[in-house]
């Protein structure tokens, strides 16, 4: 009976979808190779490109680390961990409710920087918890994290779509994504590779650590540098 009923609801929900009628295109674009590097040439947009390429570099240097530093290093357990996911989501639901209210007062940018910065700070606190205090201080970081996150997610995508022309947004997207992608993954395999040799002189603890300090410093950096020029 229940594989009965999804199929008839399958055949319902078809039904409608193929009554639907699409608003007919007025304008299409096709993607040549050279189009790549017009967001790079975009003056108007190359602030925010960097900002968010640099980002994405030197984020990728801790955020492959951050379960093996929770679960092995600081000693946290699994059901620990779930249950602060689950009020850190919760907290996301509610930073894109606050944010996105505070956005349409204040302005994109404003909530932008403000939203980066205290992202930028839990990703530095992750270097100073110990074992002995991570119960206390981790619940703090992982719920601050997701909920400024939450603001600042938000306000990259709608920076991007302010900032970019009225068409060819879609480049400007794919490019801006494809990048910090990119570079993301390679700062991460660039930290892989460096963290073991690092453990050999400071130890496990100490290697990770270093690695959140490097990652949340040069974060930093990076926005007070780059993230005025918005």
């Amino acid at each position: 009976p229940s594989a009965s009923r999804q199929l008839c609801l399958s055949a319902v929900g078809a039904l409608l979808l193929c009554s639907l009628h699409e608003r007919p295109v007025e304008y299409t674009s096709s993607m040549r190779i050279r189009d790549i590097l017009t967001p790079v040439k975009d003056m108007h947009y190359r602030p925010l490109l960097l900002y968010i390429v640099l980002g994405s570099l030197i984020g990728g240097i801790s955020s492959s680390f951050l379960s093996v530093y929770e679960l092995r290093i600081l000693g946290l357990s699994h059901t620990f961990i779930t249950t602060v996911g689950i009020a850190a989501s919760l907290a996301g639901m509610a930073g894109g409710f606050v944010w996105g209210h505070y956005a349409d007062e204040r302005g994109w940018t404003r909530m932008y920087r403000m939203t980066s910065f205290f992202t930028l700070l839990c990703t530095l606190a992750w270097a100073f918890v110990r074992p002995a205090t991570a119960r206390v201080f981790a619940p703090f970081i992982m719920i601050g994290s997701t909920f400024f996150t939450a603001g600042s997610g938000i306000a990259s995508s709608n920076m991007q779509f302010f900032y970019s022309p009225q068409r060819g947004k879609t480049t400007y997207f794919g490019v801006t994504s494809a990048l910090g992608s990119l570079v993301s993954c390679i700062s991460a395999a660039a930290a892989a590779a460096l963290e073991p040799k690092l453990e050999g002189f400071l130890g496990e603890y100490m290697a990770i650590a270093l690695l959140f300090f490097l990652s949340g410093s040069l974060g930093l950096v990076n926005y007070f540098v780059n993230i005025r020029k918005l």
